[in-house]
């Protein structure tokens, strides 16, 4: 829930919820609390004819089950619900902005018809969800959100240029008649797929995020969540002790190694184990995008963060890459062409890949650190599934 700090509620003051659990029911305060509330409970039951035998423990636990089981009200119920469709619908909304049709002038369309009805679609979808993003209790959904709003902030300029501005609120507006008559090009490239640092890309990694906490406020779907975060940690632990072994041996200098041959000519060649050198680059590969996989699973601030950072220096490093044979898609996700590998010229593939796997080193090995020491602590729930009432939010004031 936007802009509330759990941890104030009952005079939490951010203490563990177990600990004003014990202090209340067995120290001075249960005594304070039952004298106070037997007394309220007598003058409520007296008026009512009904007897005040036992009003104080009564009243005590029910604000104690409170406490353990927030309520959520319907229109907090309703604006989870409009969260999880307006997380589908902007989804849709910009695989329609990111689809080759829209640009083309297919069958005598209007592209700048196609753009703007797109982008209508686009500036709606994103307004509903912000709107939901803010009354949600849905923590783990709209910290993705608030990411988002981030990312549209810091395009401002470039969504101006084909009118869409934003509002004091977060939300935006559309000029339809500059959206029509902007260049395509402009929308084109904004949103698109194909660069994992466009705005496009961008947002809809947000929403991908968020979508996997879809339904998490519901009572029932809060072990199974548990269950999902645990068994994501475990793999992305895994996956980032691999990926430490890959990136040591690709920054390291027995891997390159070279030895002296002669030619059929008879003169002195150096020779690398090309092999071993694409075995130890597919096994990057897999264990880089499982870890990119798996860690988008967790709804944890640091491991996002430093995903981020990774996923940033691969788009970096993108055109280097593609000249030895790896390839980033609109994911992030890498593949290997062995065969270009193979033929590469291994001085400038042992350069490429060694300032790469440098580069992304420390924020792989920091999506572990989080992964592993706070799995559950940026989630509204704790490693028991009960509700955590000592998190707090670093996105207030966001959303």
């Amino acid at each position: 829930m936007a802009n509330i700090d759990f941890s104030s509620f009952f005079g939490g003051g951010g203490s563990n919820f177990y600990s004003d659990y014990a202090s209340i029911r067995n120290g001075s305060y249960k005594r304070l609390m039952k004298s106070y509330y037997a007394h309220y409970g007598s003058k409520a039951q007296s008026k009512s004819g009904k007897s005040s035998s036992g009003s104080g423990k009564n009243i005590l636990d029910q604000i104690l089950e409170e406490k353990r089981n927030p309520t959520v009200s319907k229109s907090v119920t309703s604006a989870n619900a409009d969260l999880n469709a307006g997380v589908s619908s902007l989804k849709s909304a910009i695989n329609k902005l990111q689809n080759e049709d829209t640009y083309s002038d297919k069958d005598g369309a209007n592209v700048g018809e196609n753009v703007r009805t797109a982008l209508k679609s686009y500036v709606e979808s994103y307004n509903k969800t912000v709107k939901a993003s803010k009354q949600s209790n849905n923590s783990s959904m709209t910290k993705h959100i608030a990411d988002m709003m981030k990312d549209t902030s810091a395009n401002a300029d470039k969504l101006k240029e084909i009118g869409i501005h934003i509002n004091g609120d977060g939300s935006l507006t559309l000029d339809e008649t500059k959206a029509k008559t902007a260049k395509s090009y402009l929308t084109k490239d904004l949103f698109s797929s194909e660069d994992t640092r466009s705005y496009g890309s961008k947002v809809t990694s947000h929403l991908n995020g968020a979508a996997v906490y879809s339904g998490r406020s519901t009572a029932s779907s809060k072990t199974n969540t548990v269950t999902q975060t645990d068994e994501a940690t475990k793999d992305t632990t895994s996956s980032s002790t691999d990926l430490k072994s890959d990136i040591e041996a690709l920054t390291g200098d027995k891997l390159f190694s070279v030895t002296a041959e002669k030619d059929a000519d008879g003169n002195d060649i150096e020779k690398y184990d090309i092999e071993a050198i694409t075995s130890r680059v597919s096994s990057f590969v897999k264990n880089y995008n499982d870890l990119i996989s798996s860690a988008r699973l967790l709804g944890n601030e640091g491991v996002a963060s430093n995903l981020k950072n990774l996923l940033n220096k691969t788009a970096e490093n993108k055109d280097a890459l593609k000249e030895i044979g790896l390839t980033a898609d609109k994911n992030g996700n890498l593949s290997l062409d062995e065969k270009k590998l193979k033929s590469s010229d291994m001085s400038v593939a042992r350069k490429t890949l060694k300032s790469y796997a440098k580069a992304i080193e420390t924020s792989s090995s920091l999506v572990k650190y989080y992964a592993t020491t706070n799995a559950n602590t940026s989630t509204g729930y704790n490693s028991i599934g009960a509700y955590n009432t000592t998190s707090k939010s670093t996105y207030n004031g966001i959303i």
